[in-house]
């Protein structure tokens, strides 16, 4: 153990020793090196060592060496020599220091704010309130989306015994909206969306053997409608949608609102009978049934935008609103041209509506987008006529009324925003 101490310490000793020449022999090297290079880069550039009598640094640049303070590079002036040897243009050296305040720590980059070529682009090509050079200076907004929708649900609907209804298409209406901002912030915005109808039909022609769905009691009711040459059925859907929104902008990345939404939506549905004459029963009947939801509440939304160049942008949105509906029904039933049987009930419910789409942008100018999309609506808790069970018909038929329904609306969009 003795013996290994002892090799031990004098191994230590031995390195060390070493170590301590090596250093001697590194700092030797390098001495002599930098003596060399400093000599080559004066024998290669006589004119970076002529300059250095003519390099001068403006007031800007050294400002307050005696407070202590650090100026960037970028402020200094460089000259290059002169005695016909001068480039006669000064160079502004990019800032790669850091600006220290005198007594703290407040340390900041020069490359935190954006450039000045990538501010100046964007000035011209993106959007006024968007980008790192952003200013505001829009007090209005106006928008405008041609909508083709279709309208889901309903689609077995029909009265005619061995006939359904042709199934709802897609329906063009419009959303005209108009915006006032007050700041870079806040806005005040109002939007109409409609007016839109969507219409179905069946005409069925026989020799009196077209009969009805009723299952009617009394049953002299449906006298009309049964053995009958002809049946010609009509179902009629409309909707508008009129908003008054508060709405909160953050650049082109995201809005929000809130704001109170009234919607219509009514379904009016006729089934016409012909029978051939003789007998008691009526030759020409009609039966109707009017269904109107008028529906009042506050919503929420907002939009998400997500730019993919300096001129395109991808959007999403979202609605969801609740609703006080105040429904009503009217049915009616006319043979040869006296009324047989009207009834009329009128309710309140609750309803609601969930708007969901996603929207492709261009920035045709600084001023006016365009845009093209799809978009979903969800309806709960509305009342149709095919909800009624209006097959059932008796005395009673129009005197109560069920907002259970849930529709469906989906299509796509196209339009165009102006900024003012």
């Amino acid at each position: 153990m003795r013996r290994i101490l002892l090799f031990t310490r004098n191994g230590i000793s031995a390195i060390a020793s070493v170590a301590k020449r090596a250093s001697y022999v590194a700092l030797t090297a390098g001495v002599i090196a930098t003596v060399g290079a400093s000599q080559d880069v004066q024998a290669q550039y006589p004119l970076y060592a002529a300059s250095n009598a003519n390099f001068s640094v403006s007031n800007a640049s050294y400002n307050g060496m005696q407070n202590s303070q650090v100026v960037p590079a970028s402020s200094s002036v460089m000259n290059l020599g002169d005695a016909g040897s001068s480039s006669g243009a000064q160079s502004n050296v990019v800032d790669s220091v850091y600006r220290g305040s005198r007594g703290g720590a407040n340390v900041k980059s020069a490359s935190y704010t954006p450039s000045e070529a990538y501010q100046q682009l964007c000035a011209a090509e993106c959007s006024p309130g968007y980008g790192p050079d952003a200013s505001c200076n829009i007090s209005w907004y106006f928008n405008y989306d041609a909508l083709w929708l279709r309208r889901e649900g309903s689609r077995r609907f029909s009265l005619t015994q061995n006939t359904f209804m042709d199934n709802p298409d897609f329906e063009w209406g419009g959303r005209y909206t108009v915006g006032k901002m007050f700041d870079c912030v806040n806005a005040l915005e109002f939007a109409y969306a409609g007016p839109f109808r969507w219409y179905r039909s069946s005409d069925v022609s026989g020799a009196g053997n077209i009969n009805s769905r009723f299952a009617a009691f009394p049953t002299t009711l449906a006298d009309g409608f049964n053995g009958a040459n002809r049946h010609f059925q009509e179902l009629r859907s409309d909707l508008d949608s009129f908003e008054l929104n508060r709405r909160w902008w953050a650049w082109d990345a995201i809005s929000t609102l809130v704001g109170l939404r009234y919607l219509r939506y009514e379904d009016n549905y006729s089934l016409y009978s012909l029978r051939p004459g003789g007998g008691p029963a009526p030759i020409n009947s009609r039966y109707r049934d009017d269904i109107k939801n008028d529906m009042v509440g506050l919503q929420i939304g907002g939009d998400v935008y997500m730019p993919t160049s300096l001129r395109t942008l991808v959007s999403f949105k979202g609605k969801a609103g609740v609703y006080a509906n105040f429904n009503g029904r009217e049915v009616q039933i006319i043979n040869d041209g006296a009324t047989t049987l009207r009834n009329a009930f009128d309710d309140v419910d609750v309803a609601g509506l969930v708007e969901l789409g996603a929207n492709g942008i261009y920035q045709l100018t600084p001023s006016v987008r365009l845009n093209a999309g799809y978009e979903a609506w969800l309806m709960p808790g509305v009342a149709t006529v095919s909800r009624q069970r209006p097959n059932l018909l008796n005395a009673g038929s129009g005197t109560a009324i069920r907002a259970t329904d849930t529709i469906a609306f989906h299509g796509f969009s196209f339009g165009a925003q102006v900024l003012y």
